[in-house]
């Protein structure tokens, strides 16, 4: 993706990634209990800066959306399975979204190693 190429290049691929994400239940698993959820890289109100728009896909339940992201993502590896490595800092917090992360993958049908 860095490079711009492969599957994760393609705009569409990374939206269905994003779209398969359940936000709700990584939010569930980290003991802050001010955590929300959100789908945009930044939250609203932050000073100096207006509030994101939500990506349309939000307001289709998880299911619908999981289910056109599989369609998106069954073409996006070519003849075999799409690949994603995901590089994240150390840390008990990056560990839980990690591990979270994964079940999310394997539920989706992406290998995750």
């Amino acid at each position: 993706f860095a490079g711009g190429e492969g599957p994760l290049a393609k705009p569409d691929v990374r939206q269905a990634l994003a779209m398969a994400i359940d936000r709700d239940a990584i939010a569930a698993a980290f003991p802050a209990a001010r955590l929300q959820p959100r789908a945009t890289l930044l939250p609203g109100g932050v000073e100096g800066i207006s509030s994101p728009a939500a990506p349309a896909w939000t307001a289709s339940p998880l299911p619908a959306r999981r289910a056109f992201a599989a369609h998106v993502l069954a073409g996006a590896g070519g003849k075999g399975r799409l690949r994603v490595t995901v590089a994240l800092p150390g840390g008990p917090g990056y560990q839980l979204l990690f591990a979270d992360l994964a079940r999310e993958a394997d539920g989706w049908r992406v290998r995750t190693g």
